[in-house]
């Protein structure tokens, strides 16, 4: 959950700090550490070895492999694109969000402000800037789960009072802090369920996302003994059940492997085809590159940026 130049200073610092010792990593994205490692050992869903050698040689032999375990290998995304080319979305719908000197408070200090802002129906929205600049506050306004202040509405009402948005679901940078139930099944169930639908329909569709999510064999499991990645899966498959207009995912790609990672951008594609809006908090400059529409960048508690992007998306007709 680093920004580009905090992922660097932590990488040079192990370099420079583990020079003489015996490193041992464990990470998806190779990018920042072959410079720094010798080998690979290779490991496949169930936990076998599958490869072990020096990097050349796992690289030049093993890509297919790397590829189908999801490391994201130095061309990942190159390849990713070369058979999936970004698909622009010509027009766009009503607009369904509204905000004028719209500010959100913590412990009664300005954290963020947003001086004029119009969100059209099927927008993706990438918000990015630095680590702490306000990014995820501004999500947590928007939930109204901090106090604000200025105009915000949606579909032409003003939302008022402390209660959570009806046309919103959001997603925690943290997926430990949106788990309520003690399985895997019963945490995408519960949406389900409070909505009184036949439990026979329930178990239908809650297997069906757990395989959509490849959550599927972990049925049983506590959402707290899933590995960090399934964690965050589990938390985006319970928002989406809840089927809303307006997806407010706070870094929903941390801790993912590349095949998790296009799964997933896929499935929120499908959404904004059909109407969905996605405000996504992100650092991930070929997820903001190939697959928002619409960039805002956030400097110091305040929206400083906001423009289209002409590759995965264009202004509305």
């Amino acid at each position: 959950m680093l920004d580009e130049e905090s992922t660097k200073s932590v990488w040079e610092t192990v370099k420079t700090t583990c020079e003489d010792k015996t490193l041992l990593i464990v990470e998806h994205k190779l990018s920042h550490v072959l410079e720094i490692i010798d080998r690979i050992i290779l490991f496949d869903a169930n936990g076998r070895i599958v490869a072990d050698g020096p990097k050349a040689h796992i690289l030049s032999n093993f890509k297919e492999t790397l590829k189908l375990v999801g490391v994201w290998y130095p061309e990942a995304w190159n390849d990713y694109l070369s058979s999936h080319p970004p698909q622009k979305v010509a027009q766009f719908g009503e607009t369904n969000l509204k905000l004028e000197n719209f500010k959100g408070y913590i412990q009664k200090e300005v954290k963020i402000h947003v001086e004029n802002a119009v969100i059209l129906k099927g927008e993706w929205i990438a918000i990015t800037g630095k680590n702490g600049a306000g990014k995820s506050t501004l999500l947590h306004s928007l939930m109204k789960f901090i106090q604000t202040t200025g105009t915000y509405e949606l579909y032409g009402s003003q939302v008022k009072g402390k209660n959570v948005p009806e046309e919103c679901t959001f997603v925690f940078q943290n997926p430990e802090f949106q788990f309520v139930t003690n399985s895997v099944f019963d945490e995408v169930a519960y949406t389900f369920r409070r909505g009184k639908v036949d439990e026979g329909i329930v178990e239908k569709k809650v297997h069906a996302l757990l395989k959509r999510f490849k959550l599927d064999s972990y049925n049983h499991h506590h959402p707290y003994h899933l590995s960090m990645g399934q964690k965050r899966r589990l938390s985006v498959a319970a928002s989406l059940v809840r089927n809303k207009d307006i997806l407010l995912l706070d870094e929903p790609t941390f801790g993912q492997d590349s095949q998790n990672t296009f799964a997933l951008l896929e499935m929120l594609r499908d959404y904004q085809k059909e109407g969905s809006t996605i405000l996504m908090v992100t650092h991930d400059e070929k997820i903001i590159t190939h697959f928002a529409s619409r960039v805002w960048v956030i400097e110091n508690g305040r929206l400083t940026q906001d423009f289209y992007n002409e590759i995965a998306g264009s202004k509305a007709i």
